[in-house]
């Protein structure tokens, strides 16, 4: 950035909103952030506006929405699980997958166990590995690279 002014604008812009106001954490990509939202503090913010059944997502609120136009007759794949409708077969195989399979992801160094695939990458590479993201311009380095680019440099 050409000045300190412009890395701040920038920051407020675009990395601000990648910190959970629910629990204070921090998230490299907002997608991961959304993700954190929606696992750890289950939120579901999309609304069925005829029945008032909530969602995680977008696209479930849409899938949803054609039970309220389709004819009744249509064949429906019900999780036993949850009530969970789907149209097709393959959706409720992956629903049960998403929503009801326990994962583990775990460290073969110290047994530490996460039930996010990012979680266990981001423990290695921070604890194991030592990982360190250097600024180019002073000896700072950090555990990460959102670390580094919220953290103005005091070289500039």
């Amino acid at each position: 950035f050409s000045s300190l002014l412009s890395l701040k604008l920038h920051i407020e812009g675009y990395h601000n909103n990648m910190k959970c106001k629910q629990c204070g954490e921090t998230f490299d990509t907002r997608s991961i952030l959304e993700r954190h939202k929606r696992d750890a503090h289950k939120t579901r913010k999309y609304s069925c506006v005829q029945c008032g059944r909530a969602f995680f997502l977008k696209s479930q609120l849409g899938s949803h929405m054609v039970s309220h136009t389709s004819n009744e007759s249509a064949k429906w794949y019900e999780c036993d699980e949850c009530d969970r409708k789907y149209k097709h077969r393959v959706n409720l195989i992956h629903h049960k997958k998403a929503a009801h399979e326990k994962h583990e992801y775990k460290c073969h160094d110290c047994d530490k166990v996460y039930s996010q695939s990012s979680g266990l990458i981001y423990h290695r590479r921070i604890v194991h590995l030592k990982t360190r993201y250097a600024c180019d311009h002073c000896k700072s380095s950090y555990a990460s690279k959102g670390h580094l680019r919220f953290v103005p440099c005091s070289q500039e």
